[in-house]
């Protein structure tokens, strides 16, 4: 990728979809379809690094690929060194590294848009951290995004963030990940804070959230699955094993997956009608979402 050039997928001129204004045939995290680029198991399927004055900002731009079987030291799907690009409409699926499955980030504060990054792996290898995203010293922002069934032999199953890295994730989706040792959906150990606002994080193994370092602000959120760590504040959220109902949070008290998901078993987390969640958000908190932009499939 290269500061300035915008590189966009899922054209088919045969049959007349060769122009953005077109029904573009956008990735499906289900099935291969549209533009795919492949590492072909033997390198990262996006290499980043652009030390110097002239770094990659989000005027680079990645829209409309799958990035699958990347195989490499960090960064299965992406590696992003020192660049900071824009992804959107992506699936980053079926790769692997030693940290990092999915994406690999170092001083980097790209930012992800509807986005899928499922079934990337991290147990192969000696370091084995991040198998869905791993970060160093970043500022990452994630909307509307799914991650989903990736692993890691060590900690963060999902994410995995250390070393002043901070995260924005807004309309996220953090599900059945699993790690070998702690924060099955999301571990960090970073010196900086943490915005999470209407996510969902759940069935991750072997517990959802490991927190420490700085303090982390969750809004409009379900965290069920375990969650080790109190430095963190909390706003009409719902977390499992909490019963405080200040700042409009939801007692867990009685309530399971099943309480509040269709259908959990199946990795189908949408709201079950009668949900004790249901409307109890604040959209104080939804300043600058996009509500009718939905998070990709699994």
């Amino acid at each position: 990728m290269k500061k300035g050039v915008a590189i966009y997928g899922g054209f088919d001129p045969d049959n007349g979809i060769d122009d953005l204004s077109d029904n573009r045939i956008l990735p499906n995290p289900a099935n291969l379809q549209g533009s795919v680029l492949d590492g072909n198991n033997s390198r990262s399927v996006i290499f980043n690094e652009s030390p110097g004055n002239n770094r990659m900002d989000k005027t680079a731009i990645l829209d409309g690929f799958t990035l699958t079987n990347g195989k490499s030291g960090n960064g299965g799907g992406i590696y992003n060194r020192l660049s900071s690009p824009l992804i959107r409409n992506v699936v980053i699926k079926n790769n692997k590294s030693d940290g990092g499955g999915g994406v690999w980030s170092y001083i980097s504060n790209a930012e992800f848009e509807n986005v899928s990054i499922i079934n990337n792996d991290c147990t192969a290898f000696s370091g084995g951290y991040g198998g869905g995203i791993a970060s160093r010293f970043s500022n990452l922002k994630l909307t509307n995004v799914v991650i989903a069934n990736n692993k890691a032999s060590q900690d963060g199953g999902g994410i995995w963030l250390a070393e002043k890295s901070s995260y924005s994730l807004t309309n996220v989706s953090i599900t059945n990940n699993i790690s070998g040792d702690e924060g099955g959906g999301i571990y960090t150990n970073s010196e900086d804070g943490n915005n999470l606002t209407n996510v969902t994080i759940a069935n991750n193994t072997p517990n959802a959230v490991k927190l420490s370092g700085e303090l982390w602000y969750i809004k409009n959120s379900i965290l069920y699955g375990g969650t080790t760590g109190s430095n963190y504040e909390a706003n009409n959220s719902i977390i499992e094993g909490k019963t405080s109902t200040a700042n409009g949070n939801i007692s867990a008290s009685g309530i399971t997956l099943a309480t509040l998901f269709n259908n959990p078993g199946s990795a189908d987390y949408t709201l079950k009608l009668g949900s004790p969640v249901i409307n109890k958000g604040d959209n104080i908190h939804f300043s600058g979402l996009n509500e009718k932009h939905q998070r990709p499939g699994r």
